[in-house]
């Protein structure tokens, strides 16, 4: 883990090879940027504070799975809820790195005009955070991240494990990645901490095999002094979290 210029800083420098938490997953990222498979850098700052999901989401009920499965889409997609809870095998969508993927269905729900009052507003953050801020050479553009690569930001070790459903992960990763913000911040560079009690929307709906849960819930990591609280189907996206971009090298 290494500093990487003004725009971020390399997070993982993960194996492509390692189980089936790799970069290759993604193949909206892989046809893109077919070079980045090396590692994810994370932003300096958060892309938003305080930002609802989907703040409609409770009375218009219907996610964007849905969309994404009735409308004329491109089927080279991933649909970015999980097929089953993350409490499942290594082979659930919840395990896998599909950011980017699902960046670029939310932000096509975005622009769909019959959508315009139902917006994902966490993805929407993301994308004035990218369009106002250039990636280093040789990587992907900004986008949101998937709960798995919300937890690595936590815990090394994701890259090999399951995450746990209800349960918490290790923060053994969050230590490093907050020492080199503060000592950019010591040199006079703006950033922010990933700090204790901030909760980090990821770019998931709740899983496919529950309605109710893809409808009104997305997934987030909850940041705590000695661990990371996931959610087990998500919780309401009209709730406000923070937003933090990602990027691929």
């Amino acid at each position: 883990m290494t500093e990487n210029h003004k725009a971020g800083f390399v997070n993982i420098v993960g194996n492509p090879n390692v189980g089936k938490s790799t970069l290759t997953n993604d193949k909206v990222l892989m046809a893109d940027y077919p070079d980045c498979t090396h590692g994810l850098i994370v932003a300096l700052k958060d892309a938003a504070t305080g930002k609802p999901w989907q703040s409609a989401s409770t009375t218009f009920r219907e996610s964007v799975t849905t969309w994404q499965e009735t409308a004329t889409f491109d089927s080279k997609y991933t649909q970015i809820a999980p097929i089953s809870p993350v409490d499942e095998t290594l082979d659930s969508e919840a395990h896998k790195l599909l950011g980017y993927n699902n960046t670029m269905v939310l932000l096509a729900y975005n622009s769909d005009p019959a959508k315009i009052l139902y917006r994902c507003q966490a993805a929407q953050s993301i994308k004035t955070f990218a369009d106002n801020n250039i990636t280093p050479k040789g990587c992907s553009s900004w986008y949101f991240p998937s709960l798995k690569e919300l937890a690595l930001l936590c815990a090394e070790d994701s890259w090999e494990k399951p995450l746990p459903g209800r349960g918490t992960t290790n923060v053994n990763n969050l230590g490093k990645i907050n020492s080199i913000l503060e000592n950019l911040s010591d040199n006079g560079i703006d950033v922010e901490t990933l700090a204790s009690g901030t909760s980090y929307w990821s770019s998931q709906e709740g899983y496919t095999g529950d309605s109710y849960a893809r409808a009104n819930r997305a997934y987030c990591i909850q940041i705590m002094s000695s661990q990371a609280q996931i959610s087990g189907h998500g919780l309401f996206k009209n709730q406000k979290f923070n937003v933090r971009a990602i990027c691929a090298f």
